[in-house]
């Protein structure tokens, strides 16, 4: 503690000293209030605000505007009871101390896009159209033999679908929750070259069999952006799906019906990109994760779009989903896959 009042101490001398032994002959526009005769006068005009060593966003004293009256200019750096007056923002020479440096701020260019609010809520919708290829194998109570593989495009000739997602999301600074809910929805007709067991339903061949699939995706989570600039940002974060598969079959000529549904949770692992350029931008998301090595999701999108306004961004892109699981005797292996459009507002 005795180091620091001495050093306080001499940093205090060390100012006075240099305004004290400022050239009278160069002071020219420059007073001393309320000093005593013998002090003279301390600044010499010629000084020059300017120093090295001011970080680029902190305050510069060279950037501050003479006001109407120069005389009305006071530097702060004068002995107690002393004020110094000058008639230009040029008078504090080097010798004295330079005024601190403002905290460092948030990494945004205001010339191009405010900075963004302490709190934000956003809304977003998401479409893709999925082809889905693979095959399932359901069971009845868990007993085999009660099921034969089916591959949804060469036995079901289950063609593209419809997969849409709505979703909220709150931001704080750089933490973000997010909950959404997507539901895709596909469809088959087919008549049969070769018998299929579903779920201990036998349809022959030559049965037209017409089949659906439906898949709903609960999704929550949290993320952090570890990179934030006004060009580019990087999240990461933990969510939750809870899914639930419904697979059905009907045969029209036999009336054989039977449907077959069950849910689950996973966690992933979620990595969010994005490059902005003007007001146009790239991004990339993956969400990846699973119980086991046959009970996983991968989901993966490549993006480009665009701002409209300050608030409201359109994108599409590309996207790509694999989704396996493996419950009791039954099992997916599945590969969804398509172009997608979304929309997100920001208030």
């Amino acid at each position: 503690m005795t180091n620091v009042k001495g050093r306080v101490v001499a940093g205090w001398v060390a100012c006075l000293a240099s305004l004290a032994s400022a050239s009278p002959a160069s002071a020219g526009d420059t007073s001393v209030q309320g000093a005593p005769p013998s002090a003279g006068r301390s600044v010499q005009d010629s000084m020059s605000w300017t120093t090295t060593n001011y970080p680029q966003r902190s305050w510069n004293p060279g950037d501050v505007a003479v006001t109407a009256d120069p005389r009305s200019v006071a530097q702060p750096m004068a002995a107690p009871g002393w004020v110094v007056v000058t008639r230009d923002s040029s008078a504090l020479g080097s010798g004295a101390c330079a005024p601190p440096c403002a905290p460092p701020m948030e990494s945004c260019d205001p010339c191009a896009d405010p900075c963004p609010p302490s709190w934000a809520f956003g809304v977003f919708g998401h479409y893709t159209y999925m082809q889905p290829s693979g095959t399932t194998y359901i069971t009845k109570g868990g007993v085999d033999g009660t099921a034969t593989t089916v591959d949804l495009h060469d036995d079901l000739d289950t063609g593209g679908g419809n997969a849409w997602e709505v979703g909220v999301g709150v931001r704080y600074r750089r933490h973000r929750v997010h909950l959404s809910y997507e539901w895709m929805s596909f469809s088959g007709d087919r008549v049969l070259t070769e018998p299929l067991i579903f779920h201990a339903e036998t349809y022959p061949t030559g049965e037209q069999v017409k089949s659906t699939l439906d898949l709903t995706f609960l999704k929550a989570g949290y993320d952090y952006a570890f990179v934030l600039t006004p060009k580019f940002s990087a999240r990461a974060g933990l969510s939750a799906w809870l899914w639930d598969f419904d697979q059905r079959m009907k045969g029209i000529d036999s009336g054989i019906d039977s449907e077959r549904s069950f849910s689950h949770v996973f966690p992933l692992l979620d990595l969010y990109g994005e490059y902005r350029f003007g007001w146009a931008h790239v991004g990339l998301r993956a969400s990846g994760g699973g119980v086991a090595s046959d009970r996983y999701i991968v989901d993966l999108e490549a993006t480009i779009g665009a701002r409209i306004g300050k608030s409201v961004s359109i994108d599409v892109g590309y996207r790509w989903m694999q989704f396996d699981f493996h419950e009791t005797t039954n099992q997916a292996d599945m590969t969804f896959q398509g172009p997608s459009i979304s929309i997100s507002t920001v208030f």
